[in-house]
């Protein structure tokens, strides 16, 4: 039994072991992610002028060699469209694991990815030479990153509106 003394540091300890457990919880992710390989290929260019930003999304990353989308981020994405190219993003809070990215325009080719149950259609960004990454966002979104940006971001004509 815990006494009332004790209370505070059993509180403490669950704290600092929840603290923890988020931390390495973050740092696994981002490796199954293959987010520092695509951090270290594409480091930010903050300078690069902002044309729109496109807060709160969703995006599902396929390794080099993967068949299907693989693990998302869902909601602390902000797609960022700017002259030179795509930036992404995370919130601050998890950026030690997840570093912000810039793709130029030229090195991303794009195709329709479809999901397998729903069978909902979305903008799969192919990035890296060789082995690409495929970054998968809401065709929508797609949509207005193309005009924001006058076309530099050709989507797929299956995915024009």
């Amino acid at each position: 039994m815990i006494e009332d003394s004790q209370l505070p540091f059993v509180i403490a300890g669950m704290v600092l072991f929840a603290v923890a457990l988020s931390i390495v919880a973050l740092f696994v992710a981002s490796r199954l992610l293959g987010w520092p390989q695509l951090a270290e290929a594409y480091p930010d260019r903050p300078d690069d002028p902002i044309l729109e930003k496109y807060f709160v999304q969703s995006l599902f990353i396929a390794k080099p060699g993967a068949s299907l989308p693989g693990p998302y981020i869902q909601g602390p994405v902000t797609l960022i469209a700017c002259e030179g190219g795509l930036r992404i993003a995370v919130w601050p809070i998890f950026r030690a694991f997840f570093k912000t990215i810039f793709i130029p325009w030229d090195e991303i080719s794009t195709t329709t990815v479809q999901a397998k149950v729903t069978r909902l259609k979305g903008c799969g960004l192919r990035v890296g030479g060789k082995k690409p990454f495929t970054l998968t966002i809401i065709a929508r979104v797609a949509r207005k990153i193309s005009a924001a940006t006058n076309g530099k971001l050709e989507i797929p004509a299956d995915l024009q509106r």
